[in-house]
């Protein structure tokens, strides 16, 4: 209830803001490919050892991917071509921060291979639900990968990873539970 209240309020915000954004020319596929480039730019600083200025383009990447799917249903410009273009930047290009957070020596390459190991079972179980149409409680959720923001910006990064593989697989496990008690 309170997450649909909290929806309803930011699509009113946001609509006159997309309206703005659709007379620029800016359609959902180009917020997406913004969002991408923005992973790339983020990355590129995080690979040069800048975590604030990679946070600070990381930060855009979800403000970006934050509005194209909300961009596209409001202005019914929603396509098969999108939703694949969203997914492969979320699940994809997005990891390369992993990466190059690693190549940097901020984190361990063993942490980034439970990072997207946690990461993929935990969205796994989730997609696997959605797509049987399986009961599940509306709140939950598959993703943690936010927790970068805090590691990037406090420098903590081998702690909020640790956070966030443990996050992902209490996330997998929940996910998991719930499949199974509300669909028997």
């Amino acid at each position: 209830m309170l997450g649909e209240n909290l929806k309803v309020k930011i699509q009113k915000i946001a609509g006159s803001k997309i309206k703005i954004l659709k007379k620029i020319g800016l359609t959902a596929n180009k917020l997406t490919i913004l969002s991408s480039l923005s992973i790339l730019i983020a990355a590129y600083f995080f690979f040069k050892g800048q975590l604030i200025t990679g946070g600070i383009f990381m930060l855009l990447d979800y403000l970006f991917d934050g509005i194209d799917g909300m961009f596209a249903r409001m202005t019914n410009t929603s396509s098969k071509a999108g939703f694949i273009l969203d997914h492969v930047s979320d699940y994809v290009i997005r990891r390369i921060w992993y990466f190059a957070l690693a190549y940097s020596g901020f984190i361990s390459y063993k942490i980034v291979s439970l990072a997207i190991f946690s990461l993929t079972i935990s969205v796994f179980i989730s997609n696997l639900a959605k797509i049987k149409k399986f009961k599940m409680p509306s709140w939950t959720m598959a993703w943690a990968d936010w927790l970068i923001i805090p590691a990037v910006f406090t420098g903590q990064v081998v702690l909020f990873f640790q956070i966030m593989i443990i996050a992902h697989f209490i996330l997998f496990i929940m996910n998991l539970s719930f499949m199974f008690y509300l669909n028997r």
